[in-house]
């Protein structure tokens, strides 16, 4: 039964004025309408609460994803800087590694560009442009979670820079690009350190610290050599002993039949002129 029939059939058993009974019926009508129309502006309040409430959340979790490093470019040269990158391949933070470094990293502006766009800028910076031209090594390093990521993104720079690809390097152990920050040099200097470290384990991070990058690679390339000339040494030693006994022998020998016989015909003319 709908509920206006249940009123009126409540009404219908009162016994009262008729007069009474439709003023009281109206005024319940009218309550209930008034209620009816509260609800759904209370219904719509909340949907709108709601909604609103979604739209924070939304735009508080971008804000916070675009706020998160998910990767980051290492340029070194002399100065040495880093670049922050986000999972939307934009720049969220730079930060300088030596003193040309933070120098450098005051006078960019380039957060929320690009970071191949990012790089491009920084290479044409007038004290970038001069540490090149006066011969100094120009290296890029790029770390980030993902590997694959990080192949990209070296092969992007490549690509939009002109650099050549093989001067720019992948780091993807996370620990060591700790390490790097801990030490204060930036991840691509320390990358370059290690593989020197390698040779020379005597060589620590102090005394590479201030150098430019092509003095780290110049040193690289001694302790190559000299590696190479002490292997190279060892072998030589190896083949001259073998080279001496059988010199000595074969010399013995000869030099021994040679006088003998050179004596014995010497003497045999001899007693014969006698």
């Amino acid at each position: 039964m709908k509920l206006d029939n249940k009123v009126k059939a409540a009404f219908e058993q009162i016994h009262a004025d008729d007069s009474l009974k439709e003023n009281t019926r109206t005024a319940i009508y009218h309550h209930m309408e008034s209620f009816g129309k509260t609800r759904q502006r209370s219904v719509r309040r909340f949907a709108t609460a709601a909604a609103c409430i979604l739209t924070l959340v939304l735009a508080a979790g971008g804000y916070f994803s675009y706020t998160i490093p998910a990767a980051a470019i290492s340029i070194d040269v002399n100065p040495s800087v880093e670049l922050q990158v986000n999972i939307y391949g934009k720049v969220i933070d730079v930060k300088g590694y030596n003193a040309d470094g933070v120098a450098l990293a005051d006078e960019l502006s380039v957060n929320h560009s690009n970071y191949a766009d990012a790089v491009n800028s920084i290479l044409d910076n007038e004290q970038i442009k001069s540490c090149i031209a006066s011969d100094e090594l120009l290296e890029i390093t790029v770390t980030s979670g993902w590997e694959k990521n990080a192949e990209k993104m070296r092969e992007c720079i490549s690509d939009e820079t002109g650099i050549d690809i093989e001067n720019i390097y992948c780091m993807v152990d996370q620990a060591e690009v700790e390490e790097a920050h801990l030490a204060g040099i930036s991840f691509g200097k320390y990358r370059a350190y290690l593989e020197l470290h390698e040779m020379n384990p005597e060589i620590t991070v102090d005394d590479i610290r201030d150098l430019t990058m092509r003095e780290i690679r110049d040193m690289i390339e001694e302790q190559s050599g000299a590696n190479s000339s002490s292997a190279d040494y060892g072998k030589g030693q190896g083949n001259g002993k073998g080279s001496g006994r059988e010199n000595g022998q074969g010399n013995g020998q000869k030099n021994g039949q040679g006088n003998a016989n050179e004596n014995g015909t010497a003497k045999g003319q001899k007693n014969r002129k006698q």
